[in-house]
């Protein structure tokens, strides 16, 4: 049964996608075969880390903005779940929850740091995680709507792995070697130009950075698919190159909110690394780094020592934010098409007479099965023309073309 008779409140708070839970680390057991390590202070027992001596590589799914890797739980799957740098706690799609009737531990309130009532989510427990040659067993996490988060897209990730999962070991996020490795040992001291020494708050890595010539800190988003977001008070303190620009809604845990972007007229440095001119979410909830720069270095967190080590390959120069190009769509997918949730006021969709709620159907010629996630997702993105026919929410059909422009240069 996974519904008790009596299920009681857990009196904690979680803020989803910014999401902690404190747990202090210990190294409890060498063995000869794998190496263990168990945290404590979490609801329904510690969970366990485990991996051979010698650590372990697993390759990410290619063709997303996040480390996604695949996952078997208690011994089904495998499943797509993303690693997010900005989640220190676990959650599981409710629906894969329900499926393999994962054992409800108790409710807890939660929020995502734009709603202002918190929800309440059930909290279940997986026995055993299985990443590559990477066990954790005991994983408690939230349930929740999460292929709604990634549009509920046919290969869309069911699940979060908090960061806090792997706090006893080195995490090296590649995005260039598309690579995961979970090594034991630590970082050297920190010399603030490849390995940083950073703080954290409610469980995030802070980095230092020196942004348009002020000093000031960034959380390390591996979940963030843009180049930095600025939280409010810290959007007065730089100028911009450009006016901001509504280009997208994105979605939260429990809400939407509209991403506006603009070009910040000075650079980022990061240690010895400089991003020119960087392209920022303006007005975000959290100040943070995300995809569009992460995906130049390969990330290797030691957060027992609270270092970061940051590795760039492909050249020592400036790295340069690239244009953003939209088409002011957001699209959810539903019974094979892609339905409008969204549509950005005087923007190439709105000029073309798309609205909320219509159906898209073909993409291209192409009905939207054949046209994966990736795909769309580089067709709304960069520079071209895109034909969309489909059904009205209002009744009646459409056959219209888009050309995608240029919100930031």
């Amino acid at each position: 049964m996974r519904s008790p008779h009596s299920v009681s409140s857990i009196p904690v708070s979680f803020p989803i996608g910014r999401m902690i839970i404190a747990a202090a680390a210990s190294l409890l057991a060498l063995a000869s075969s794998e190496v263990v390590a168990q945290h404590t202070g979490l609801p329904g027992g510690p969970p366990v880390l485990k991996l051979p001596p010698s650590g372990a590589k697993i390759a990410m799914v290619t063709g997303t903005r996040q480390p996604v890797v695949e996952v078997s739980i208690n011994g089904k799957g495998p499943f797509r779940f993303v690693l997010d740098t900005g989640a220190g706690q676990t959650m599981f799609d409710k629906k894969l929850s329900e499926e393999l009737q994962l054992p409800i531990l108790g409710i807890v309130q939660a929020n995502d740091a734009t709603s202002n009532a918190p929800k309440r989510l059930k909290l279940v427990k997986a026995e055993l995680l299985t990443i590559g040659d990477v066990r954790i067993s005991n994983v408690v996490g939230m349930e929740h709507d999460v292929l709604t988060i990634f549009g509920n897209e046919p290969d869309a990730p069911r699940g979060i792995l908090g960061i806090n999962l792997f706090a006893d070991c080195l995490l090296t996020i590649d995005y260039p070697g598309n690579t995961l490795t979970l090594a034991w040992g630590e970082l050297p001291p920190a010399d603030g130009r490849d390995i940083l020494k950073y703080e954290t708050l409610r469980g995030l890595i802070n980095v230092p950075v020196t942004l348009a010539g002020r000093e000031s800190e960034l959380t390390l988003d591996t979940g963030a698919a843009l180049s930095i977001a600025l939280a409010e008070e810290m959007k007065d303190d730089v100028s911009f190159k450009t006016d901001p620009v509504a280009t997208r809604v994105g979605r939260r845990a429990f809400t939407e909110m509209e991403i506006r972007e603009a070009r910040i007229a000075g650079d980022l440095k990061v240690g010895r690394h400089v991003i020119t001119n960087p392209v920022a979410h303006v007005a975000g909830i959290h100040s943070v780094m995300g995809y569009e720069i992460l995906k130049n270095f390969a990330l290797t967190i030691d957060q027992a020592n609270q270092r970061v080590r940051m590795t760039r390959s492909g050249g020592e120069g400036p790295i340069k934010c690239r244009s953003v190009y939209f088409t002011g769509l957001s699209t959810l997918w539903k019974d094979d098409a892609r339905q409008i949730t969204t549509v950005i006021a005087k923007s190439p969709a709105d000029r073309a007479g798309l609205r909320k709620g219509d159906r898209i159907e073909t993409i291209n010629g192409k009905v939207c099965r054949d046209v994966p996630q990736v795909s769309w997702r580089t067709m709304t993105t960069e520079p071209g023309t895109i034909r969309l026919a489909g059904t009205r929410a209002a009744g009646g059909s459409f056959d219209c073309s888009i050309e995608v422009a240029c919100a930031v240069p």
